[in-house]
């Protein structure tokens, strides 16, 4: 029931959390009840938060005294609930309960309770919050108390940045590698708009969508865009040669023509007369800038007389581009205009993005004892065949149950990565029941052969063995992650009883060539050398209490020594390098 009685109340703390943090304080909604008496949250399920926008959310909970376990149908009382510690938070983001110490009292009144989840989450992805909680209940009239931990998601879309100059899609932040999409948003046609891009990464570009822009380093990274508008603007016109045209009258008798031009834009306004140059056929103009935006655009040439109608010299259209170009504006009249860019205007902005580094996942491996110890690294969830292991959320797990071992492990930016797999194989250490004849081990594995004396033994391929024959009985078993293991051996004798009266020493251990003995004086004493399958390798009978064997013959490894002498027996361990 104790469990099940948690799964309860941790229900109704689903949330994304980070103690002593500054949130807007809530107050809670007394309204929030459920309809069934168990403790409950409203709203029931957190909304989405998005990457680079502001989040703030409000919580109610509601915690009745009084609860029915709806698996046993056990009543208890809630007494006390602490919410301890709670990690794995998206970056930039905090959470505020409304009690300063984290402790709420159901079975003294405190029934409602609420939270704030506020902050601005900067990676988008799935989090898994690790929540440590303490509760104290009664049932029976006995205290239930117990510390658990457990997972939950919560949810950061990917969201989009901006400003007046350039929208970005992707980022702000990312582990590992980020992409982002850029696009400038200020386009002043018909004048001419031009982009100068700085990624921060050693890349630019000078176009308006540049393709996607991707960081493959950690760090920190600053986006600039610099929008130039310009125009195309007349400078200079001049004329080099004028047709006949202005000659004939009587202002033009005695002097060359008077001239002056008149521009129009492509709605044929006029948007520019220049200064008349008196007495010239090839006269020119400069020092001006007349901005060319809305073309096309002609240019009329004029003489200009005092006493007679004004004499038209042609027209002429103007070529709308950068530098000098030719025109014929009829009839003998001939010149060239000048157009240059000027700047009109000038927008600078920026974003920074940030890649956070990915963690090592590799662990460090001592014996059975896997371990991490990079400061940096803030949760950890253990997993055993790929299934997290209840209560394991620290840096160091030991292997006790055989498996493939792996760690998710997630830094103090949010950004995880999976450890490769450790195999882990047990030792199986058969057991002897005396009163059933029987040698056994745990129901657990795949598959099963037994030995007998070193052979194996056909059709015995379950968990147990009839041992009722004396003898060295082992087992090799297998499993689906990968381990085929041999048992120790256990040694089953009838009608000898084991005794530390022999009292054999054995030195070295482990050894090479040569084994010490030394005991107590029992007459002959026989030695058999078994391998890990229960195969004799080799027996001795010794006559004298301390001598020397010879043991050049066995190969390295491990062996089980069994030793007697009438009706004693003693057994011992032997290492052969």
């Amino acid at each position: 029931m104790k469990n099940s009685l948690l799964l309860i109340v941790i229900g109704l703390m689903a949330l994304t959390s980070r103690l002593n943090a500054q949130c807007p304080t809530c107050v809670p909604d007394l309204g929030c009840v459920s309809p069934d008496g168990l403790p409950t949250i409203c709203p029931a399920e957190l909304p989405a938060a998005t990457a680079g926008i502001y989040y703030e959310e409000y919580l109610t909970f509601f915690l009745p005294a009084e609860v029915v376990d709806p698996e046993s149908g056990i009543e208890a009382t809630l007494q006390e609930i602490v919410i301890t510690s709670v990690t794995g938070l998206p970056f930039g983001m905090t959470f505020t309960m409304n009690d300063p110490d984290n402790t709420y009292y159901p079975g003294e009144g405190e029934n409602h309770g609420c939270a704030t989840l506020c902050g601005t989450p900067i990676l988008e992805g799935v989090y898994d919050i690790i929540i440590n909680v303490h509760v104290l209940a009664v049932a029976f009239g006995f205290e239930i108390e117990q510390n658990q931990q457990f997972i939950f998601n919560f949810v950061v879309n990917p969201g989009e940045v901006g400003n007046a100059s350039f929208a970005m899609t992707g980022g702000p932040a990312a582990c590992g590698e980020l992409t982002v999409n850029c696009e400038a948003l200020i386009d002043g046609s018909p004048s001419i708009t031009s982009y100068v891009w700085n990624f921060g990464n050693g890349e630019t570009s000078y176009d308006q969508s540049p393709g996607p822009i991707t960081f493959d380093q950690a760090g920190d990274y600053t986006i600039s865009l610099t929008t130039t508008i310009s125009d195309f603007v007349l400078s200079a016109v001049s004329v080099s040669a004028l047709n006949g045209n202005w000659g004939g009258d009587i202002d033009d008798l005695f002097s060359d023509s008077d001239t002056f031009f008149v521009l129009y834009d492509g709605d044929g306004n006029a948007v520019y007369s220049s200064s008349t140059i008196d007495n010239n056929n090839t006269p020119s103009w400069s020092g001006f800038a007349v901005a060319l935006n809305n073309p096309p655009y002609t240019i009329s040439f004029t003489d200009d007389d005092d006493i007679t109608g004004d004499d038209a010299l042609g027209t002429a259209s103007i070529t709308v581009e950068e530098g000098i170009s030719f025109f014929d504006a009829g009839n003998g009249t001939f010149g060239q205009s000048t157009v240059g860019l000027m700047v009109s205007s000038t927008f600078n902005n920026e974003e920074s993005v940030t890649v956070f580094p990915i963690p090592d996942p590799t662990f460090n491996i001592a014996d059975n004892v896997l371990s991490y110890t990079d400061p940096d690294l803030s949760v950890f969830v253990w997993m055993v065949n790929g299934t997290p292991i209840n209560g394991e959320f620290g840096p160091s797990l030991t292997m006790m149950d055989g498996g493939l071992y792996s760690c998710q492990v997630t830094n103090i930016y949010g950004c995880s990565a999976t450890s490769g797999t450790q195999l882990y194989c047990p030792e199986i250490v058969p057991q002897y029941n005396e009163a059933d004849q029987m040698v056994f081990v745990n129901d657990i594995y795949s598959s099963y052969q037994w030995f007998f004396n070193g052979l194996p033994v056909d059709g015995e391929e379950s968990a147990f063995i009839d041992a009722s024959v004396p003898g060295n009985y082992a087992v090799e078993i297998s499993t689906s992650y990968g381990c085929t293991t041999m048992s120790n051996v256990t040694i089953v004798t009838v009608g000898i009883d084991e005794s530390s009266d022999l009292n054999l020493s054995f030195w070295p251990n482990p050894t090479d060539n040569e084994l010490n003995f030394s005991g107590n004086d029992f007459g002959k004493i026989q030695i058999n050398f078994y391998d890990l399958s229960g195969k004799l390798c080799k027996s001795e009978v010794i006559l004298s209490p301390s001598g020397t064997l010879d043991t050049s013959s066995l190969i390295g490894g491990t062996y089980s020594l069994e030793i007697t002498s009438g009706n004693n027996r003693q057994t011992a361990k032997l290492i052969i390098k």
